[in-house]
């Protein structure tokens, strides 16, 4: 066993450097891979009125997909707050995604299909009961004149995304349609 005090400074501090970079490494090139790879969905957008002077400029998005009644959706499993789930997609009208099945366990995707990972944060008990949906794509980080032009256009509901989701289900914003033009699109690296 090596030990510590044996090693000398500098190359302790050199080998915590390479670690931190080979650390951001794969989380840059993770994301590049579901932008790269993933199934593009495009998704509706609603209006949401955020404000955060400690964050930087951002955009925070909702979607329709977001509000799900697992019932009316086939699915007999009580959801509870914080759970995991896996939210089937399809292509519908005006070639937005829409939700058509909901479930605690990813099952194989027929084609035609997208599966997106999700956890509940919020369950409304009642005769119908729905469930809200987090995807980790509810935030888009831009330039403050974007954010500004992104936000004033979701408010008129003319706000679309691209996402990427991998096979695995995890999601990332490819890219931003505004009136119907992709207006800002995310580099891969």
């Amino acid at each position: 066993m090596v030990r510590l005090k044996k090693i000398p400074l500098l190359a302790r501090l050199l080998l915590l450097l390479v670690l931190q970079a080979g650390i951001l490494g794969w989380m840059i090139w993770d994301r590049a891979q579901i932008l790269e790879t993933g199934q593009t969905v495009r998704l509706a957008v609603e209006p949401v009125d955020p404000r955060d002077i400690f964050r930087g400029y951002y955009v925070t998005l909702n979607y329709e997909i977001s509000r799900i009644q697992p019932t009316l959706l086939g699915s007999n499993d009580n959801f509870a707050k914080d759970d995991i789930v896996y939210v089937v997609l399809e292509k519908g009208a005006e070639e937005l995604w829409q939700v058509v099945g909901i479930s605690r366990n990813q099952q194989p995707t027929p084609p035609g299909q997208v599966t997106i990972a999700g956890r509940i944060t919020y369950v409304r008990p009642g005769s119908v009961i729905s469930v809200v949906v987090r995807y980790g794509i509810e935030q888009y980080f831009t330039q403050q004149d974007a954010a500004r032009e992104i936000e004033l256009s979701r408010q008129d509901g003319d706000v679309e995304i691209l996402a990427a989701v991998n096979a695995s289900g995890t999601a990332a914003i490819k890219g931003i349609i505004v009136d119907g033009t992709l207006r800002y699109q995310e580099p891969l690296l």
